[in-house]
């Protein structure tokens, strides 16, 4: 089969054309245009180029995604009668989908490249953008912003912007990562605009070579994890502060837990104003615990973060591979096997053994006791035994046999004991309260 040259037009007319560029339209087997709409058509036709354009494709299309693979679909099928010359606006590749999609079927031979929209902005906005480090633009089609995670630390480059309604989805899905306020560069119709980001859906002038530039953030933009890492750096450097700088995972650790515990209670109470708070102050825990093992060269922050992301995605293989899971009973099933080999465990007693120490004795002991069913390895606890001992005896007993032949007992009846004993205990504390206040109102 044959393949398809691309050509890049620019953005405006012939004067945009490189030597190159302009020699392949004019001398095309077959030349098709994304659209006439562009200077550089009346050029083609000046000089008795003949050319066809996929406008009529565009104009009766639902969405850009369905129209590009169209747009590939009809192109592929004109090669059965020839090689193909096809003339893009912009750069050539990176502002039309439908090039994208040609280059991963393997029918693109070579890609002319024009100026960009993004060349023409820039230059034309350089004295605004001055202040801007080379080569720190992030660049994202407005069609995309939408499903790409996006760096406020990083200024940001949106291309084809080019209606009101489109501008508007941009600004509400960027004013909750850069705020309302930041400070942007809105280059259109040939004029650059110094404007806010809430302004950009208000009355401009857009069409496809539009560009607005993010140039930073507003003073009210939230916060993200990179800056939590950057103020514990700065409380751990020399000049920072005493009590950080003190600090290890050991001295750390009971913080870790009264922190996590704390989260927990928010969400007992269904305070989530409160829980967003205290998740706050475990992600705290967390990039100290970063920066210290930085600093002592034992992992660093993309370490954790490495961790569970792999181990996320290789525990969810009905998610991310080619598995299924019918319901969560069987993906819990499959996430312990997954643990197993993902640790190496070869029976039962080393699952047993994995069960952190640091949890408290009650939690523990019911995690250990179902591994233990789990694998048949159950020992035979005798909770009337250790009941009948009680009678008769003063002396101090062995209570951890007791507690633990009680908590096999209630545990195939309860899955949460030590939810269960704390509500209860909840409840005992308002019974005396009650009782205290009676006592109280009769004295």
């Amino acid at each position: 089969m044959d393949s398809i040259t691309i050509v890049g037009m620019g953005t405006s007319d012939e004067r945009q054309l490189t030597l190159e560029a302009a020699d392949a339209l004019l001398h095309a087997p077959r030349l098709v245009l994304r659209t006439a709409r562009h200077g550089v058509a009346a050029y083609l036709t000046a000089q008795g180029a003949s050319f066809e354009s996929l406008d009529a494709l565009y104009e009766r299309a639902d969405d850009f995604e369905t129209l590009a693979e169209e747009a590939a679909d009809y192109l592929e099928g004109m090669l059965a009668q020839g090689p193909i010359t096809y003339g893009v606006p912009g750069q050539g590749l990176m502002e039309d989908d439908t090039v994208g999609c040609l280059v991963r079927r393997g029918l693109v031979a070579r890609i002319l490249p024009g100026l960009s929209a993004l060349d023409c902005g820039t230059a034309l906005a350089a004295n605004t953008l001055a202040d801007l480090a080379p080569g720190c633009l992030r660049i994202l089609p407005a069609s995309r912003i939408g499903d790409t995670m996006v760096d406020a630390h990083q200024p940001l480059a949106v291309t084809s912007l080019d209606d009101p309604i489109q501008a508007g989805q941009v600004k509400l899905t960027l004013s909750p990562v850069f705020g309302d306020e930041a400070p942007c560069v809105l280059v259109a119709g040939g004029k650059v605009l110094p404007i806010k980001l809430y302004e950009l859906d208000r009355g401009h002038a857009l069409d496809e070579n539009s560009l607005l530039i993010i140039t930073g953030r507003s003073a009210e933009a939230p916060m993200d994890y990179d800056d939590l890492i950057a103020i514990v750096r700065r409380l751990r450097a020399p000049g920072g502060c005493p009590w950080d700088r003190e600090q290890t995972h050991a001295s750390l650790r009971g913080a870790l837990i009264e922190e996590c515990y704390e989260a927990a209670e928010t969400i007992d109470r269904e305070d989530w104003a409160a829980l967003a708070n205290e998740l706050g102050d475990v992600l705290l825990q967390v990039a100290l615990h970063g920066e210290i093992a930085s600093q002592m060269d034992e992992f660093s922050h993309l370490t954790v973060t490495d961790e569970i992301c792999r181990k996320m995605i290789f525990r969810h293989p009905h998610v991310f591979g080619g598995e299924s899971a019918a319901d969560s009973r069987q993906v819990l099933e499959n996430w312990d096997k997954l643990k197993q080999q993902e640790k190496g465990q070869q029976s039962g007693a080393e699952a047993m053994r994995d069960v952190a120490k640091a949890l408290p004795a009650l939690l523990r002991g019911q995690k250990v006791l179902k591994k233990a069913h789990k694998y048949g390895l159950s020992q035979p606890l005798e909770l009337e035994k250790q009941l009948e001992q009680l009678k008769g005896r003063s002396e101090e007993l062995a209570v951890g046999p007791l507690l633990l032949a009680l908590l096999e007992r209630l545990g195939s009846a309860c899955d949460d004991v030590e939810g269960a004993l704390q509500q209860e205990i909840d409840q005992y504390i308002e019974l005396c309260a009650r009782q205290e206040a009676v006592r109280n109102s009769s004295e």
